[in-house]
């Protein structure tokens, strides 16, 4: 697309990155659900890697956003001026942010324990 622009032709180069980015990001949201506890991979933030259930749940529902961060990226690369690429970077961040504050909430409410309500017995 490079090419073809300095050649000349009519090429948007924000709508192809855009589009590019929306992409890429449907296929790792796919991806991350499957994915393994490792150091390369993924949400890779103390929490998740201290747990493997903070970890399986978080990249499930980290998998969710990315898709859906990719499929509005896409189509706000088909938006016109500055509305299309301020949608779609909004949507790559909060893709970003969602999971990580998610594991932490995870981590935290796993690390408490559960709950015991304690009631006082009235004899």
């Amino acid at each position: 697309m490079a090419l073809g622009s300095a050649l000349g032709w009519r090429i948007d180069m924000t709508t192809v990155v855009l589009a590019g980015a929306g992409v890429l990001f449907v296929l790792l949201g796919n991806l991350m659900p499957l994915a393994r506890s490792n150091f390369i991979f993924g949400i890779r933030t103390p929490w998740t890697l201290s747990s493997e259930q903070v970890w399986t749940r978080s990249h499930r529902i980290g998998g969710y956003v990315m898709v859906n961060a990719g499929l509005i990226t896409l189509v706000g690369a088909f938006i016109g001026g500055t509305l299309g690429p301020s949608i779609a970077l909004t949507s790559l961040v909060l893709a970003g942010i969602i999971p990580v504050v998610y594991s932490y909430l995870l981590w935290n409410r796993e690390r408490r324990g559960p709950i015991h309500p304690t009631h006082p017995t009235h004899e």
